[in-house]
C-alpha cells in the first residue's frame, strides 16, 4: 500500500529547488442523476501522478512552481449499489 503523496524536494540554492512528487487521486461520482439504470451506480476514478518539478522564489511569501510529468495509472469502473467488498483499507490523510 503506497502513500497518497510523497514528496522530495532538494535545495539547490537561496532560490531554487528541484524534487520528485508522487500523487494519488481517488474520486467516486454518484451516476443516477443522469439516468444510469434503475439501481445507484457510481463511477470511481483512480489516477496515479508522478511528476519531477521546479520551485522558484520570486519573493519573501511568493513561489512559481513548475511540474512535468503524467498521470501514469487511470483507472475507471463503475461500481452498483449492490456490489459488496469484504474488506477495503485506505490511507487519508
Amino acid at each position: 500500500m503506497l502513500p497518497n503523496r510523497a514528496d522530495v524536494t532538494y535545495k539547490l540554492n537561496m532560490k531554487f529547488w528541484m524534487g520528485f512528487r508522487f500523487d494519488v487521486n481517488v474520486t467516486e461520482r454518484n451516476l443516477n442523476e443522469q439516468n444510469y439504470g434503475n439501481n445507484s451506480a457510481f463511477v470511481s476514478k483512480v489516477s496515479k501522478k508522478m511528476a519531477p518539478y521546479l520551485r522558484f522564489k520570486l519573493s519573501k511569501s511568493l513561489y512559481i512552481n513548475t511540474k512535468f510529468g503524467y498521470a501514469r495509472i487511470r483507472n475507471y469502473r463503475v461500481i452498483n449499489a449492490d456490489d459488496k467488498i469484504n474488506l477495503a483499507v485506505t490511507s487519508n490523510f
